[in-house]
């Protein structure tokens, strides 16, 4: 859901995305476009990722989805890198 640069390390970048529980991070490693970007990213990636789980604290409305009250279902990723910019 979002790229950013780190303050501390200008090499490196984030890359966040929010998935409502793990089948939904299975799922998307499924996907067509996920394969090409995992084959792609080989190239231009410093050094493989860390993928971080993260548990989300404030209510999340995902795209086309209503507003929720409640903190989304864990775990949300966040899979980080370094790379030069593209």
């Amino acid at each position: 859901m979002g790229q950013f640069q780190d303050t501390t390390d200008p090499d490196a970048y984030h890359l966040v995305e929010v998935f409502r529980d793990e089948q939904g991070v299975a799922t998307h490693r499924e996907t067509a476009h996920y394969a090409r970007w995992a084959k792609a990213s080989r190239e231009f990636l410093a050094k493989r990722l860390t993928l971080v789980q993260v548990r989300g604290v404030l209510p999340l409305t995902l795209p086309s989805q209503p507003a929720r009250s409640d903190p989304p279902s864990p775990p949300a990723a966040l899979e980080r890198g370094s790379r030069d910019p593209p």
